[in-house]
């Protein structure tokens, strides 16, 4: 690919962009062509923002053009063309033309592989999703290659010049988009007839081990979700593959043989898989799988600190997706990570605080008020209660990321207000500690503790990060994930220092409650933080964005509820009858710390569903299993603590309690793998630019050989590519070999 043709789809994307369309990278060669780049979770993060855009493709200068349909509302029908008897031009364009529907009122943009996608806009009042079989109910578009993209999916965008020099043409114009007409609205909608709509009745095994249980479902679901989504051209592999996996699962004797077949026909159906074929591969794959059973003998936690092998590889290589190899559709984000569901109404005094903030804040933010309500009512109930059958501690590690300017001082200052209304203002402390030794003498001062930092990261974690840091800043991580992990019935022992022993604290449980920008809060944690397990131990919540500023009542800012001063004081250790005051915050002596009971055992099944399906995603997609290996740790704390918040001091662990937890622990461990891809990448990326660009400089002309030398495999031959080409495009070196063999010669600095 010539550099005309990267800096042509860079403008491409911008001139789109400014037309209010949706965009994002994707790769342009190889194997994951029209995939997204590496960490672009491209539901949440295509943009019409410029710089955002020149940002991207400066890092991918090559990178080929996605359009998110969802948020440009549009509909795309695909038609493809790549069997002599399955023409699904000649067939979409006969049924255009049997409406009387002209086809040049609509724009269409011809794809290198002799297809055709066609634009519309969503009618009012619908929203059309992808569809690979919907237009299969009209008889003449049977099994001729037509698929629907809509809300959900995504196009490679007009325009898009791919690496192989071959390109999406577009003809007519994108200003002219009409509204999806009547008669094939009609078709989408149009029930599938008995015939087209019969499937396998599947039998389901009987698993009396609950986490055997959710470690099977979590694998068929998997494989079977694979299968659904195949590509054409792939399909029959991929369902020999998931057969071959699940056959090892019937061996173990874990599931029925005949359970696994029809759930893999009825996904082979749903793929455009016929009968036969299907049946054929399915069962060789499950008599080939069954010859070497996977069994599942020891259900466990996954390493702590999650290997930093597969956290570099989650960095430098994951794309995030499972794609239509055809039509570059993403069905599913390939993290393996479920999307959580709403979780901003808790119930109880999490939402009494968070509601408190809120209508007494200028600038009010529902997420970040959560967050500090959070926060803080796990600080009161930190020190004398804890996990049930773990013993395990209550305290949070509560990050708020946002944007600059979403009034992230009010929820601060209202934890102040709350702490010495409530008796306890001594145990929120400010977050300017960025040594190991600082946090040690604050918790020897005071055991229970919220440390609360505006710019967490810097202020925080930014120091042990430091190329510069000295012993005790780069210890202070170390001392952070102890404090993390301690419980009632543990010891922490602080550094021995020449001025006297170590002390020993029983049980100290120290929260955090810190708000940041994006790029300050993940370029401060640095790739470190993936490597020795902080990341997956933070609690990290997207604030809203920012809302308009508005007057209040200072006097309720002043003041909170007297209901909410009751229900804490209820939380407190044996109602606030403090054993060595408010500083000790503990139970008097002789009584013991309490467990949160569960109330019901279908919420305990729930949450150990949750973690095996945590340990099962951790087994399969290593890539992100640095990410996931404290996700259900962490949502049992956030089931007790929500627990407490709606019942009080005698709460129990019921489903609602779990259901929220694991919905606020999905939607972080999206958050944490979308903003260490994003951010810590990109400097480290950066980082990698600039050390080039000093080799280069400083020879005025050299090979690339001598390039890779120099680094000394810090980064893989891509990498270098990619840098070379984007020093390139901006201008700043001579690429000798553009447009000639000339393998070896040299480059050439520009400035």
């Amino acid at each position: 690919m010539t550099v005309t043709d990267a800096t042509r789809n860079a403008d491409t994307a911008l001139e789109l962009a400014a037309a209010g369309f949706y965009v994002f990278p994707c790769h342009s060669s190889g194997e994951k062509v029209k995939q997204p780049m590496p960490g672009v979770f491209w539901r949440k993060q295509s943009s019409i923002d410029e710089a955002v855009i020149r940002r991207w493709w400066s890092r991918w200068p090559d990178a080929a053009i996605g359009m998110d349909l969802a948020k440009c509302g549009l509909v795309v029908i695909d038609a493809d063309r790549h069997e002599l008897d399955k023409d699904g031009v000649e067939a979409f364009g006969a049924i255009m033309s049997d409406h009387g529907f002209d086809p040049d009122s609509a724009p269409l943009v011809a794809t290198p592989s002799r297809g055709n996608h066609h634009f519309f806009r969503q009618p009012p009042g619908k929203e059309f999703g992808n569809a690979d079989s919907a237009l299969y109910r009209e008889r003449k578009l049977r099994d001729m290659g037509i698929n629907v993209r809509g809300a959900g999916g995504y196009v490679v965008a007009p325009g898009t010049v791919l690496k192989d020099g071959s390109f999406y043409e577009l003809w007519g114009s994108l200003e002219d988009i009409p509204v999806l007409p009547a008669w094939l609205a009609a078709i989408l909608e149009k029930e599938p007839d008995e015939k087209q709509a019969e499937r396998m009745l599947v039998q389901r095994s009987e698993i009396t081990d609950s986490r055997v249980k959710a470690y099977v479902d979590a694998a068929i679901e998997a494989e079977t979700t694979r299968v659904r989504s195949a590509g054409k051209g792939g399909r029959n592999n991929t369902l020999n593959e998931a057969a071959f996996s699940l056959g090892q699962l019937v061996g173990a004797g874990h599931v029925g043989e005949a359970e696994i077949f029809a759930l893999l026909m009825n996904a082979a159906k749903d793929c455009g898989l016929g009968q036969a074929e299907s049946r054929k591969t399915i069962l060789s794959g499950l008599k080939a799988g069954a010859k070497d059973p996977r069994q599942i003998a020891d259900i466990d936690r996954p390493d702590d600190g999650a290997n930093a092998e597969a956290a570099q590889r989650l960095i430098e290589h994951h794309d995030g997706t499972v794609t239509d190899a055809d039509t570059g559709e993403v069905i599913d984000d390939g993290t393996g990570l479920q999307e959580g569901g709403d979780w901003s109404h808790p119930g109880g005094l999490i939402e009494d605080i968070a509601d408190w903030i809120v209508e007494t804040s200028p600038l009010p933010n529902r997420k970040l008020a959560l967050a500090a309500a959070i926060s803080f009512v796990s600080l009161v109930c930190s020190r004398h209660r804890e996990t049930p059958g773990f013993s395990g501690g209550l305290q949070l590690f509560t990050i708020c990321t946002g944007q600059t300017g979403i009034g992230k001082d009010w929820p601060m200052k209202a934890i102040d207000r709350l702490a010495v209304e409530a008796g306890l203002k001594e145990l929120v402390r400010s977050g300017k500690i960025t040594t190991s030794l600082a946090l040690e003498k604050e918790v020897e001062k005071v055991a229970a503790q919220l440390i609360v930092a505006d710019e967490v990261g810097r202020r925080i974690f930014g120091k042990a990060g430091s190329k510069r840091a000295g012993t005790y800043e780069t210890a202070m991580i170390d001392t952070l994930l102890e404090l993390w992990s301690s419980s009632p019935v543990t010891f922490f022992r602080t550094t021995s220092r020449v001025t006297g022993e170590a002390a020993v604290i029983e049980g100290p449980a120290v929260s955090i409650f810190g708000v940041s920008t994006h790029r300050d809060f993940y370029s401060s944690l640095g790739r470190s933080a993936i490597d020795n397990g902080m990341i997956n131990r933070l609690l990290i919540i997207e604030a809203d964005r920012r809302s308009a500023l508005r007057s209040i009542d200072g006097s309720a800012a002043r003041t909170p509820p007297m209901h909410i001063i009751e229900a804490i004081d209820a939380l407190k250790p044996a109602f606030g009858s403090l054993n060595g005051g408010v500083l000790a915050y503990r139970v008097p002596e002789g009584v013991k710390t309490r467990p949160v009971p569960w109330a019901q055992e279908a919420a305990k099944e729930a949450w150990s569903a949750f973690r095996d399906e945590m340990l099962a995603l951790a087994d399969q997609n290593e890539e992100t299993a640095p990410f996931v290996s404290r996700a259900a740790e962490m949502a049992l704390r956030l089931a007790c603590v929500h627990a407490l918040s709606r019942l009080g001091p005698d709460g129990v662990i019921m489903m609602a309690s779990v259901e929220w937890a694991i919905n606020v622990v999905r939607e972080s461990v999206r958050n944490a793998v979308q903003g260490a891809n994003e951010y810590i990448v990109a400097s480290d990326f950066q980082e990698h630019v600039r050390r080039v660009e000093k080799i280069i400089r400083s020879k005025g002309r050299v090979p690339k050989s001598v390039i890779a030398r120099r680094i000394g495999g810090a980064f893989d031959n891509r990498v270098l590519e990619s840098i070379l080409s984007s020093l390139a495009l901006a201008g700043k070196i001579e690429d000798p070999n553009k447009g000639t063999e000339r393998a070896g010669a040299s480059y050439v600095w520009r400035g």
